[in-house]
């Protein structure tokens, strides 16, 4: 039985829509057979570490709309990854810190990383296993971080592995951050805060800058 206390996190919002029926059937398939919250937790992770990929997406849709699309920054399939979490009973919540920009050295064409800050909103998905909170950080597909390895834009002590073994905190930019920002009950709240472009310049940023990012990406992973 879920503690009371942690009802707000089951809760859908309307960008964390949990309750969406495509989601949450997505949400039952990918667990089938599991054992406990612990293997369904793990089973979600890696469904949206390497079946969302990591790229540029529009940062106002809602989790379902995302999922449907299969791609996403930290933000987006954090949401996702949430959501997921939700529709199968495992309360979860987004957490956000702010990190160098050094930390996307290969993510993004060199002109386009130039134009970026020197600090941005790194946001993760937490968990709450037996009876704590996990961070389970989905950001990066297998295919991109093995392909930023091997091109030497992150080293093993950077990041020393992107699987998670459902018990301890996966947090994948730690050495990058600069300081811890604030937990996040939903999606929505991040909106609200304001922590992410206004909605007109991340749909111009996103018409424009949409196609080369992915296609960066797409060609660092071959």
């Amino acid at each position: 039985m879920i503690d009371h206390k942690l009802g707000k996190y089951l809760e859908p919002t309307p960008l964390s829509d949990s309750d969406n029926s495509f989601l949450k059937s997505k949400a039952r398939r990918i667990v089938t057979d599991s054992d406990s919250a612990k293997e369904s937790a793990s089973k979600l992770f890696y469904f949206v570490r390497d079946h969302i990929v990591y790229g540029s997406s529009d940062l106002y849709a809602k989790a379902s709309h995302a999922l449907k699309r299969g791609v996403g920054n930290c933000k987006v399939k954090a949401n996702v990854q949430m959501c997921l979490l939700r529709a199968v009973g495992i309360p979860a919540r987004l957490h956000a810190a702010s990190v160098k920009t050094k930390a996307l050295k290969g993510l993004y064409p060199d002109w386009i990383l130039a134009k970026i800050p020197q600090e941005f909103i790194h946001v993760w998905c937490e968990c709450h296993l037996s009876g704590t909170w996990i961070a389970c950080d989905a950001t990066f597909d297998e295919p991109l971080f093995n392909a930023l390895q091997r091109k030497g834009h992150l080293s093993e002590q950077a990041i020393p592995t992107i699987d998670w073994d459902g018990e301890t905190d996966l947090r994948l930019l730690n050495l990058w951050q600069v300081k811890d920002v604030a937990l996040f009950v939903s999606y929505d709240q991040i909106v609200q805060k304001g922590d992410l472009p206004p909605k007109l310049v991340s749909k111009l940023f996103g018409w424009i800058m949409s196609a080369p990012i992915n296609w960066h990406l797409a060609r660092m992973r071959m």
